[in-house]
């Protein structure tokens, strides 16, 4: 069924939509213990993968080098990339993506199998949070309540494993767990493997990541039986639901998941632990969730490509996935609370949004019908002709804008499509006609365009 996103109704969503089953103390003590969660087996599937690299400003970042599996490729000018069918894990889709002067940035994704997904990865400066002799040892501060303490001649040179007694040089960076922005910028995301070999969601309690380096910018590492303490600071708003023990969760940054190593106990509005690797570290709670999938549409029946659908708890905070090409998106949430689902732009605009919730079960949300408006918004019409020189009864056309591609829908003739750019620059559009009754796909064809309405004239679907 479709409907407008402002205009579902409550009474509708609280029959059928999502929510989160609250985490008791025991089961955020013993994150092991199974949440019930329905996860469907992790396959490997074909697919492929685009997305964008943008800095702490929202600028793209061009340059940066981008791996997924074997695949390796770079950003553009406008900080766009894309990997065609390559090898994805179906519960764990992973690219991370490095550059000079940040730390490195990753996501993970549940990859819709043989589409075009998508994935926004935000880099954050890497900055120097202080040094220690590695001889004595010592502690750092990494932000107000957070930091990491090092025994004394516990420090080893990464790659040859041999003592280092020379100046440690940490740098780190805090994750606020209750930043609705965090999806942008931390690593993977708020999923994980506990103990018990199983895939959970994770509720984190606070979050940072360390690297160590030598003088000369080597990588260093903690000894082999020796162990770093980190304390984290528990936000205010978390304070009340903390419970006395936290599970503590690694990055592994080859798979893009958290692996559950290790507890934290809290001390007064803190989590303090010990940890034996430095990569990311992170308090963690497991939730029982349900799977959602959802299809998104603009106004003139084209998929809604790369939108955030962002559902936010109070109690859970944020979380969501972005639709593929095809408008599609999928993933999992939180079982039995209230929930609000918006859904955003590329760029971060608000498109509409709704309260929901809560429901106890698997959820498919069906076709949603989105309506799109941006100061910004660039909207392309034109007509497709076949080989005949006729009308194309059924067909699409792709798009290629700022690096990201569209597919606008082409009916009795014509197409319409709004893309809501983030960038008031003008850009060259590469257009591409498909005629699907006959198989056919016709010549790339370039406009320039800034926004508003632009017409593309007819565009031929013949090869």
């Amino acid at each position: 069924m479709e409907k407008p996103l402002l205009a579902l109704s409550l009474a509708i969503l609280a029959a059928s939509l999502i929510g989160f089953l609250a985490c008791n103390k025991e089961s955020a003590a013993s994150p092991s213990t199974t949440t019930g969660n329905n996860i469907p087996p992790e396959l490997t599937v074909t697919a492929s993968l685009q997305g964008r690299v943008i800095d702490e400003n929202g600028t793209p970042v061009q340059g940066a080098t981008v791996t997924s599996g074997t695949a390796t490729t770079t950003t553009d000018i406008n900080g766009a990339f894309t990997f065609n069918n390559i090898s994805l894990s179906s519960r764990f889709g992973y690219v991370k993506v490095t550059k000079t002067g940040y730390f490195a940035g990753s996501r993970s994704i549940i990859t819709n199998g043989g589409e075009v997904n998508y994935v926004s990865i935000q880099l954050t400066p890497r900055q120097a949070g202080g040094t220690f002799s590695a001889a004595t040892g010592g502690k750092v501060a990494i932000q107000l309540g957070d930091s990491a303490s090092f025994p004394a001649a516990s420090i080893v040179n990464a790659t040859t494993n041999t003592a280092y007694t020379g100046t440690v040089h940490l740098y780190a960076i805090y994750l606020d767990p209750t930043d609705s922005l965090l999806y942008k910028y931390m690593p993977g995301d708020l999923r994980g493997t506990g103990s018990d070999g199983k895939e959970t969601a994770l509720q984190s309690f606070g979050m940072m990541g360390v690297e160590l380096q030598d003088d000369a910018g080597n990588k260093l590492q903690i000894a082999s039986g020796q162990k770093a303490t980190l304390t984290f600071a528990i936000p205010a708003s978390l304070q009340a639901s903390a419970p006395a023990t936290m599970a503590l969760w690694y990055f592994n940054d080859s798979t893009g998941r958290w692996i559950q190593q290790g507890t934290a106990s809290r001390q007064g509005n803190s989590y303090v632990g010990q940890v034996t690797h430095f990569s990311y570290w992170n308090c963690d709670a497991p939730i029982a969730t349900i799977n959602f999938k959802v299809k998104l549409k603009d106004q003139y029946g084209n998929p809604l490509a790369f939108t955030w659908l962002q559902f936010s708890s109070a109690v859970y905070g944020t979380r969501g996935a972005y639709t593929d090409v095809n408008g599609f998106a999928q993933g999992l949430l939180p079982k039995g609370q209230e929930l609000v689902l918006k859904a955003m732009t590329e760029c971060g605009g608000l498109l509409g949004g709704i309260n929901a919730g809560p429901a106890l079960s698997d959820l498919d949300l069906g076709s949603i019908t989105v309506t799109t408006t941006s100061a910004a918004e660039l909207i392309l019409k034109g007509t497709v002709a076949n080989c005949s020189n006729n009308l194309v009864d059924s067909g699409y056309v792709n798009v290629l804008v700022d690096g990201l591609n569209h597919r606008a829908a082409v009916t009795k003739g014509a197409f319409m499509l709004p893309v809501n750019r983030c960038y008031a620059t003008t850009v060259p559009v590469k257009l591409t006609a498909v005629d699907l009754a006959n198989q056919t796909t016709g010549s790339t064809v370039t406009i320039s365009a800034l926004s508003d309405t632009v017409r593309t004239g007819q565009l031929s679907a013949c090869n």
